[in-house]
């Protein structure tokens, strides 16, 4: 069996799999992805685009946004970054609102931000637990009203497994 390359273009342990099996065809998808400014947001967003979707990328570090758009963009892809903090109800309606303004209604939504605060315990830092249990816990009821006109737009759900096919 011989290995198809994608276009992807990086090492990443979590892209290898994208670097073997071709990805399905998503043009005229539109895709929101939260916590795409690295890691399996990133990568998520690279390979929906390289699969023709039109990627709204949401996360709270936009230089990091601004390049994974280069990065599409430069494929011939369609990206735009908004800085959005999933914790805060209002830059997810931003962020949803944005992505429908710019490519249409939302096909895809990879929900992928997280948070996580490494510390000993004697350490503790009531403000940065409350934010990783805000970003970690409470994002989805809190933000669903953010997705609620789009959500009603989806014909059927789409699992990871679908986005690659062998």
């Amino acid at each position: 069996m011989s290995e198809k390359k994608s276009n992807v273009g990086t090492n990443n342990w979590y892209l290898r799999r994208a670097e073997v099996d071709r990805p399905t065809d998503l043009r005229g998808q539109v895709a929101v992805i939260t916590g795409a400014s690295g890691g399996i947001g990133r990568a998520t967003g690279l390979l929906l685009a390289e699969a023709g979707a039109k990627v709204c990328l949401g996360a709270r570090r936009l230089d990091a946004l601004q390049e994974v758009v280069r990065e599409i963009t430069a494929k011939g892809g369609h990206a735009i970054a908004v800085k959005t903090d999933i914790s805060k109800r209002a830059e997810v309606k931003n962020l949803v609102a944005l992505a429908e303004k710019e490519f249409g209604p939302v096909d895809i939504l990879v929900n992928n931000a997280a948070a996580w605060y490494f510390t000993m315990m004697t350490s503790l830092h009531e403000d940065d637990w409350e934010q990783m249990v805000d970003v970690n816990c409470k994002v989805s009821p809190y933000s669903l009203p953010g997705w609620t006109s789009s959500l009603r737009n989806f014909k059927s759900p789409m699992r990871a497994s679908r986005l690659t096919q062998r």
